[in-house]
């Protein structure tokens, strides 16, 4: 299918051609006049006289460009196949036709701002089906995390069913035999041929373990830090009240032993108290000539110190709000790309 990137000023769009006869049907009104929950937000633009979609993608990017270099955990598996089921289901509530979805990884998103997937709904039926999918994420899927590995491959093997739809019931079904480490195709096979029957004690010895052993994985994928965020970037907690105490006590310190804006500005109007008072001085006492000239020499001392410090105290507030400023900025620049780093291999 052709499709464009187009970003202005504000956002950045997927930009799929329209057909013309798609846009009189009831699944095109359905799209353009409503939000649904979990599908790209889509409006049509027309351009030379050619119709086109543009589906809102700012914040977000494709699954097929975030495991590219990375295998998909057990816990992001988890989380696209109940966002497909829930979005099928949404789907039916709307009256539309799931088989319109674009299934292609290429457009199906992931949000970093709301943590969800997002799925293109196109008004015309595609040739791609949730079994192209499912093998996609099989192929991406750990190695290592056999529960994983099991749902996905069940889920390859029962779309290959034309009359397979997707719920929530069936995923729970599935995960809940993947934990318990047990295979109904083999059950199966081993009830026909009676094998299984000589040491079952054996057998419920190895599968209680191995449901152990998954049991344990899922808390420890449960336990772990977010899929999005690189654990080297992630800031320690301890660590950094230790750094938030270490900075104020250096701000007390600096507050107590040197000269901050408020003991400039204080010394500013002493001064100038100071000078006020002298000043005051010569005019109800008569002071010698000599006398009188070390006055007004003290009083033009007093005005010019009083100024430098106000002037030093204003330099002096000025450019710590702007040290201030930078480290937030830098703080919230480095939160930012934590959030956008995906995790490493």
């Amino acid at each position: 299918m052709e499709q464009r990137l187009y970003s202005d000023a504000m956002a950045n769009y997927l930009v799929l051609r329209c057909p013309i006869e798609a846009q009189n049907g009831y699944q095109y009104r359905m799209l353009a006049v409503n939000r649904i929950k979990g599908l790209l937000p889509c409006s049509l633009r027309i351009i030379d006289g050619e119709h086109f979609l543009y589906y809102g993608v700012t914040s977000r990017q494709s699954i097929a460009r975030m495991y590219d270099h990375r295998m998909i955990t057990g816990a992001e598996l988890r989380k696209i196949l109940y966002s497909l089921a829930g979005m099928i289901q949404t789907l039916s509530e709307f009256l539309l036709d799931p088989d319109k979805l674009l299934l292609d990884p290429e457009y199906i998103f992931y949000d970093f701002e709301q943590e969800r997937y997002f799925f293109t709904y196109y008004p015309e039926p595609q040739e791609r089906k949730q079994t192209e999918l499912f093998e996609y994420l099989s192929e991406r899927t750990d190695e290592d995390n056999e529960e994983a590995k099991i749902v996905i491959y069940r889920m390859c093997e029962l779309s290959e069913n034309p009359n397979f739809v997707l719920r929530d019931t069936l995923l729970e079904h599935e995960y809940r035999i993947a934990e318990a480490g047990e295979d109904p195709d083999l059950e199966e096979n081993d009830s026909k041929s009676g094998a299984g029957k000589e040491n079952p004690v054996d057998i419920s010895a190895g599968r209680r373990q191995s449901s152990e052993q998954r049991k344990k994985r899922r808390e420890a994928e449960e336990e772990a830090e977010d899929p999005f965020e690189d654990p080297e970037e992630l800031p320690d907690l301890e660590g950094a009240k230790r750094k938030k105490k270490h900075r104020a006590a250096e701000k007390e310190k600096r507050t107590k032993t040197g000269l901050s804006p408020g003991k400039l500005l204080g010394i500013a109007i002493a001064f100038f108290i100071l000078a006020a008072g002298l000043w005051g001085c010569t005019r109800w006492i008569e002071f010698a000539e000599e006398k009188l000239f070390a006055v007004r020499a003290g009083i033009l001392g007093c005005l010019i110190l009083a100024v430098i410090a106000a002037v030093g105290g204003v330099a002096l507030s000025w450019k710590n709000g702007r040290r201030e400023l930078q480290e937030e900025q830098a703080r919230l620049e480095k939160e930012r790309k934590n959030a956008m780093v995906p995790t490493r291999e």
